[in-house]
């Protein structure tokens, strides 16, 4: 008696293939189609101007798992008829209490590293959990003894509060996204959609006017200001898209360009992703006027192209330089509309100018040491400049004035971090590290730091960091 073999069939292996394509093909439908009806509620504001972020809450308290995109997305827009200034901070603030309480509930969100990167950047959340206790410490003391007012209209038990809720937020969602066997497919889809919505909106006003798609609120702040609406000698208007600033307007994209970099598949960096970070950043830079973030987009296309292939950004260079005096670019033109025609001392920067110049007369020894508290800055700022700015500009004078050498010792320790992570690992991580590293200890020499900060903002910076040390996803998921 026989017995016949059975061979499977070829194609049988290819189905668990072809079922996994197409339930990322869900995914994608699902990410844009939450994308749309998120920026269309705020876009409209039909009922009130928080409907979007009454919308998002609800979406995160029925879909779990969809809590860090959901984050992504709510922090996108900082004012709209739908969700207008402030309330970006009630749907950051109740998606991160959301995520605690998951993580509450599963240990695994909240202890054990998986691999010795996420070990570093849970090193890296721990040491500025402490700092902003720190913080808090010395506010209180600076406060009873009378030593450095803190500002009673932002209480520091507030802001050193959102401090470490934007921390918080930043470890939570990364471990999150790091259980999602679809968090590639996810996180690219949100971030498009991100991006597409904000260069639509920022285009838009180049036709409308720029306070088109703002809160009444927003629009009242935005026709305040000269700069905003007119240009200045700049000669048009200083966009700010879903924003109510323009450096926020040129910064933003950088972060959600380096998640989508984290999504992307293969170790390689594409040369279409290198092209489409220089375009969308420098026109956004451009729109808005924004000096550093110009700078650093030229900077930062560099080390994209570098990280790719140091032979090619050499070759690049030794091309493009020659190319700009023989092509006759014309660099007047480009220094008048990025404002940089009149910057030759402190006073010609303005308000940012007159913050450096009474920082580097007034702050005394004592501060440098242990720092003054993290509601002192709207005190000082008032004293020496006749304007309550509760940041700075600068991350020297910042983490200095807030924590003293301890502030300086951890912004110093990120930026070494960052820059050995740039040199190890996968090209598109080392890429999102070197990006990092320029955007925080350099751009932010001349603008507010969001790492230790208390705007909502600061949760993208903590997934941008993570996203530095994540690592590659099991190869079975991506089959």
């Amino acid at each position: 008696m026989q017995t016949a073999t059975l061979h499977p069939d070829a194609s049988s292996h290819a189905l668990p293939a072809l079922g996994h394509q197409q339930a990322e093909r869900a995914e994608v439908v699902r990410a844009a189609l939450i994308s749309f009806v998120y920026f269309a509620v705020a876009a409209i504001g039909y009922f009130t101007p928080f409907d979007a972020v009454a919308v998002i809450l609800g979406l995160a308290i029925i879909a779990p798992g969809w809590r860090p995109y959901l984050l992504l997305l709510v922090a996108s827009v900082h004012d709209s008829p739908g969700q207008a200034d402030p309330s970006v901070y009630a749907g950051v603030c109740g998606i991160t209490c959301l995520m605690s309480f998951s993580a509450i509930m599963n240990p695994r969100l909240r202890t054990g590293s998986r691999t010795a990167e996420d070990r570093v950047f849970t090193r890296l959340v721990y040491c500025g959990l402490l700092l902003v206790a720190f913080g808090l410490v010395n506010s209180w003391v600076q406060e009873r003894l009378q030593l450095h007012e803190q500002f009673a209209e932002k209480p520091y038990y507030l802001l050193g509060g959102l401090m470490a809720m934007m921390m918080v937020s930043g470890f939570l969602a990364n471990r999150i996204l790091a259980e999602d066997p679809f968090a590639s497919v996810r996180l690219r889809t949100i971030c498009a959609m991100i991006l597409i919505h904000i260069l639509i909106i920022t285009l838009l006003q180049t036709v409308y006017g720029p306070g088109f798609g703002a809160s009444n609120r927003g629009f009242a702040i935005i026709s305040e200001m000269f700069e905003l609406m007119d240009g200045g000698s700049r000669g048009m208007a200083r966009l700010t898209g879903p924003f109510l600033s323009p450096n926020t307007l040129a910064m933003l994209p950088c972060l959600y360009l380096l998640i989508y970099l984290r999504a992307s598949r293969g170790q390689e960096i594409s040369d279409r992703f290198i092209l489409a970070f220089a375009s969308v950043g420098l026109v956004l830079a451009i729109l808005g006027g924004a000096r550093s973030m110009f700078g650093f987009y030229l900077l930062a296309c560099g080390v994209l192209v570098w990280t790719k292939s140091p032979r090619r950004a050499i070759g690049l260079g030794l091309v493009s330089l020659p190319a700009l005096f023989i092509v006759g670019v014309p660099l007047d033109e480009i220094l008048v509309l990025m404002r940089f025609q009149d910057v030759d001392s402190l006073q010609s920067l303005g308000m940012r100018g007159a913050y450096w110049n009474a920082c580097i007369h007034n702050l005394t020894r004592e501060q440098w040491l242990f720092g003054s508290g993290l509601s002192h800055w709207p005190v000082f700022l008032k004293y020496y400049v006749g304007y309550p700015g509760a940041d700075p500009h600068n991350w020297v004078f910042s983490m200095a004035g807030s924590f003293g050498v301890a502030g300086l010792l951890f912004y110093a320790c990120l930026g070494v971090v960052l820059l050995r992570r740039g040199f190890t690992g996968p090209s598109r991580y080392r890429a999102i590290a070197l990006c990092l590293f320029v955007l925080l200890l350099g751009r932010d020499l001349a603008n507010v730091q969001y790492v230790v900060n208390n705007h909502a903002m600061g949760c993208l910076y903590w997934i941008c960091i993570a996203s530095a040390f994540t690592s590659d996803v099991d190869p079975e998921r991506e089959s």
